[in-house]
């Protein structure tokens, strides 16, 4: 097993980049068992797709639609989709209205995967704050918000502004 070095005894704001990296690189570790199929892990960037059309099953998106809300070219979301098709997550289905355009959905596996997914998540974090007093699990979730609020207008404009760089969707 991976060994992480511990996060600096003297924290100041400006190091919590530090303890952001050592979450991150111990979630990856822990993993969530059922994110497997066929023997194959489940990236975060699947994962992502799989909630997007999760949460759009009543209207599933083209592939470019997915491409625009990632802010990745449709090649690199096509490749994404082929292997999830491959392990019978999601399908395309052809649009009754428009022959040419293509629909991405979530397979019953996919929502399954989902809902595995979901549960362990909500399961994991209610083991994560057991020793936490609720006060504290308030304050974390509100410094959380903040940094959402804070980091997603730089985000958007970011996207608006074409300055975004191509990224891998499985990373």
């Amino acid at each position: 097993m991976a060994v992480f070095p511990p996060a600096s005894s003297r924290r100041t704001p400006q190091m919590s980049w530090e303890l952001l990296f050592q979450i991150t690189d111990l979630l990856r570790v822990l993993g969530a068992p059922g994110n497997t199929v066929n023997n194959k892990k489940i990236t975060l960037g699947k994962i992502r797709v799989i909630s997007y059309l999760f949460a759009n099953m009543d209207q599933p998106p083209m592939l470019k639609d997915i491409a625009e809300v990632f802010g990745l070219t449709p090649g690199a979301v096509s490749q994404t989709i082929d292997s999830l098709v491959e392990d019978g997550i999601v399908r395309r289905v052809q649009s009754t209205e428009d022959r040419r355009a293509i629909h991405i959905s979530l397979t019953k596996q996919g929502v399954a995967l989902k809902r595995r997914h979901d549960n362990y998540f909500t399961d994991y974090m209610d083991h994560f704050f057991r020793n936490i007093d609720e006060k504290k699990q308030q304050i974390f979730l509100e410094v959380l918000e903040q940094m959402v609020e804070t980091l997603q207008p730089d985000a958007e404009q970011e996207a608006l502004a074409g300055e975004q760089p191509e990224s891998d969707p499985d990373a």
